[in-house]
């Protein structure tokens, strides 16, 4: 896709509707530092791949956003030694 700096905005780019795994490399180096999972992109719109610092669970530094304009998705590391996701289901009630 590209070589981009911190906080460097890319051009913007057509894809072919498929699935793509993205990777996370230093400038010049081959060591991968974030490996996406499969990524769908089965529909023709408009996505923004946002990289972030990790600040959940998890080996690597960077998770990953896919942003549309209905819903923003978070991937994290493929290769991440954990990941720890919680939900609260606890309805409020008065005492």
């Amino acid at each position: 896709m590209g070589q981009y700096s911190y906080q460097q905005l890319s051009d913007n780019k057509k894809l072919a509707q498929d699935d793509y795994i993205f990777y996370i490399t230093t400038a010049g180096n081959d060591e991968v530092l974030f490996s996406s999972s499969s990524i769908p992109f089965a529909y023709s719109s408009q996505n923004i791949m946002i990289v972030k610092d990790n600040m959940g669970a998890g080996s690597s530094p960077y998770v990953l956003d896919k942003m549309s304009d209905s819903a923003v998705i978070e991937y994290v590391d493929a290769e991440a030694e954990a990941q720890f996701r919680a939900y609260n289901a606890v309805a409020n009630h008065e005492q």
